[in-house]
């Protein structure tokens, strides 16, 4: 049946009943030029998201720097596909984690998100058929779809409250188009052809009016009231010139420096989150609940490297959550790395990704008091760690938060790695969101085992220490 389906469009893209559908291709560029400036944050974290799915690190972030928009037209329906498909299935997972700990205060919401995804993954597939076909004329009918539909996608489930007679629209089209089979068994004929060109058509300017609506004025004035409102905080924190921006270069470049340190020794074992994920102790971090996993060990002895050879574990899965669009947040430390310095970069990460906590006022006025705290080092710390847990638990989904190397702090004279660690088990102890904390020391300079009698809360369900020491291959 695949080698008649030119017979759709028998004189490919210049066949006459592709006309209806060539206008929303003429106008595919300018389209992407206007609105891709205008998303919010979190419509743009999840667009980017969207593009980065099951790709390298390097090879997205090298395209996206080259040229965006080009990128972005060189992608096919599939990649959506492919992400949203992950998408609904992670949200299935959540939602039966949240009834079995019957976290009522986050059902609503949670709801919302995965009836929409649900929604949109069935009218996606129906529609993929449709596209398929079309693709037979010109390949770039695939590429605008992809690029349209993923901005509905990200727009809308930024918004969870998203209109019940938008998904309602969606789920008439879903039921109107035929599955994909269907096409499979029809013979191919031109008077179908057009109807399906002018379906194609329809649905395409559908998803742009959509994405247009929900980035109106007003939806781009609140990401603005935000920024300002997280600027102010960044200040509080005193650290208004941090910017997640520079992390995120600063991790790239650290996987980069991390995979040439370690990626090219062939004398010794290796370490990544690939290999990770597959161990017993890989598969305990990624079931649904609360953990805190501390992961320790020596580089093999003969090794002179500063670096820990289990920190490309902590960088890749960071990583792998930011471009996922996870609440993810990171800090790598360093000789002048301290616990406060930790946990204001940690707060201002997640209110970066998740401005919603902050908009209602008794959230921001309980946060603001408890940053701004000023009395002595245990105060302030006290302080930030109230604020961090209040900000977990108002979150809607799984939390990551990866510390890597905390035990470089010790440099300083009144940090010390047990404080660290402590205080990360409070969080999980506390939190009534799902938490997941990774930590990475390098045991050469902090040894758990030595350090035990000091941390509160070892013999906890939640926490799991784990030691892989680095041998020869």
């Amino acid at each position: 049946m695949a080698g008649n389906w030119n017979k759709w469009f028998p004189d490919g893209n210049k066949s006459k009943e592709i006309k209806p559908a060539e206008g929303v291709l003429q106008n595919a560029q300018h389209f992407l030029n206007d609105w891709l400036p205008k998303l919010g944050g979190k419509a743009r974290g999840e667009f980017n998201a969207i593009i980065c799915y099951n790709k390298s690190s390097d090879e997205s972030r090298k395209k996206r720097e080259e040229n965006l928009v080009e990128y972005i037209n060189s992608l096919s329906l599939e990649q959506l596909l492919g992400y949203v498909d992950f998408t609904t299935s992670k949200m299935r997972d959540a939602g039966q984690e949240l009834n079995r700990r019957r976290s009522g205060g986050f059902h609503k919401r949670a709801n919302q998100l995965q009836d929409f995804a649900i929604t949109f993954n069935r009218f996606l597939h129906a529609y993929s058929g449709i596209v398929s076909i079309m693709q037979n004329a010109d390949l770039l009918y695939g590429n605008v779809a992809f690029a349209a539909l993923s901005l509905l996608f990200a727009t809308m489930k930024a918004k969870a409250e998203a209109e019940a007679s938008i998904q309602a629209c969606i789920l008439h089209i879903s039921d109107r188009i035929p599955d994909y089979k269907v096409y499979e068994r029809i013979y191919p004929d031109r008077d179908l052809g057009l109807m399906l060109s002018e379906a194609y058509r329809g649905v395409i300017l559908f998803a742009r009016e959509v994405t247009i609506y929900f980035q109106a004025p007003g939806a781009v004035l609140q990401d603005r009231q935000d920024e300002t409102v997280i600027r102010g905080i960044a200040k509080a924190l005193n650290i208004q010139n941090y910017r997640t921006k520079q992390m995120r270069r600063e991790l790239g470049e650290d996987q980069h420096i991390l995979n040439h340190e370690f990626g090219s020794d062939r004398r010794r074992q290796k370490m990544n989150a690939r290999h990770f994920l597959t161990t017993t102790h890989g598969q305990y971090w990624e079931r649904p609940g609360t953990v805190l996993l501390l992961l320790c060990g020596r580089n093999e002895i003969s090794s002179s490297t500063t670096h820990s050879w289990l920190s490309p574990v902590a960088t890749e899965l960071a990583e792998r959550h930011f471009q996922a669009n996870d609440l993810a947040a990171y800090d790598r430390g360093n000789l002048s790395s301290t616990l406060e310095l930790t946990l204001s970069r940690l707060i201002l990460q997640l209110l970066e990704r998740n401005p919603t906590i902050i908009r209602r006022a008794e959230d921001y006025r309980e946060i603001e008091s408890q940053i701004s705290q000023n009395g002595d080092h245990s105060e302030r710390i006290e302080g930030l760690r109230m604020a961090l847990v209040r900000i977990i638990n108002r979150c809607n989904s799984c939390v990551y938060i990866i510390l890597n190397r905390p035990e470089l702090c010790e440099a300083q004279p009144e940090e010390s790695c047990t404080e660290y660690i402590t205080t990360m088990i409070s969080l999980v102890k506390e939190a009534t969101a799902e938490l997941k904390v990774m930590i990475v020391i390098k045991s050469e300079l902090w040894d758990f085992e030595k350090n035990r009698r000091g941390i509160d809360g070892v013999d906890l369900e939640v926490f799991r220490k784990v030691r892989l020491d680095q041998g020869l291959s």
